[in-house]
């Protein structure tokens, strides 16, 4: 009889004694020991809006799907914030924020935990409270040296408008240059500082020029334009109306260049006529 052929190179499948094996049950504890983490030191999760639905007191709730779990998180912590007056009648505010609601099905949330049911493993939440942590963190972070991430010139918002705002970066940029003007030494320390954090198509050369002409810069004055507009809200959008187009573009003339019989070109004119025509209908008059 011929012998029998042994194949050596056969697969061993090895059993682990110690191995545990993950069950559906398992991998929820597993979660829900995050999420109570997440809950007692304030953690942003990030979920995704799953469903709106309305409470037996009528009240309107965002379904948040996280992982293997649904949270639930009022309407007014979504931070929907929808005007409700005489100059902003769109209807029903509930109506209104149900439909901006279902524009946001399928969108990733971040939110915060505000309280657990660890017998049923309900969640509530807040996105209220992670967006105003991140904005907390935007503008009061510090990075690895210590300092501040954000200073007063970079915040966006300011009383007076864009104007001041711009008017106060002027002043900043001008401090920047009269310290240059006073310490000129320290200008190539500066540029040996900045030049290596820029990318730009500008040579090197050419941004250390533009540096050292700080030392020549003067800043004369500042102007906001357009010299006059109106905001407003149209079609649902906040809009910066320049009362008039053409009216406007005169006076730049005037300021920058001290024409004062400059003739705007038939272009300008229809635009400025067509922006007349919404400024007159929503009530806006020079």
């Amino acid at each position: 009889m011929p012998n029998d052929v042994t194949n050596t190179n056969a697969a061993i499948l090895t059993l682990d004694s110690d191995a545990v094996l993950e069950t559906a049950q398992s991998k929820a504890d597993l979660i829900w020991h995050d999420i109570q983490n997440a809950y007692r030191t304030r953690k942003i999760l990030t979920g995704t809006l799953g469903g709106i639905e309305k409470t037996e007191a009528g009240n309107l709730i965002a379904v948040i799907y996280y992982k293997e779990f649904r949270a639930v998180i009022p309407i007014t912590e979504m931070m929907i914030n929808l005007l409700q007056d005489e100059a902003h009648d769109y209807g029903s505010l509930s109506l209104r924020q149900n439909k901006v609601l279902n524009n946001m099905l399928g969108c990733e949330i971040d939110f915060i935990i505000k309280g657990l049911d660890t017998k049923t493993r309900s969640i509530v939440a807040s996105r209220k409270e992670a967006m105003l942590k991140k904005r907390q963190i935007f503008y009061l972070d510090q990075d690895v040296s210590g300092q501040t991430k954000v200073y007063v010139d970079r915040i966006r918002y300011m009383e007076g408008g864009d104007h001041a705002r711009a008017n106060h970066q002027r002043l900043v940029l001008e401090g920047i240059m009269n310290t240059a003007k006073k310490q000129p030494l320290k200008l190539g320390k500066l540029i040996s500082t900045v030049l290596p954090q820029c990318k730009t198509s500008l040579s090197n050369d050419a941004l250390t020029k533009l540096t050292l002409s700080m030392a020549r810069c003067k800043i004369e004055d500042s102007q906001a334009y357009p010299f006059k507009s109106e905001d407003e809200r149209y079609n649902g959008i906040y809009y910066g109306f320049p009362i008039t187009a053409q009216t406007n573009v005169k006076k730049a003339h005037e300021y920058l260049f001290g024409t004062k019989d400059y003739k705007p070109t038939e272009e300008l004119q229809k635009i400025s006529a067509k922006i007349k025509v919404v400024t007159d209908y929503i009530g806006i008059t020079e």
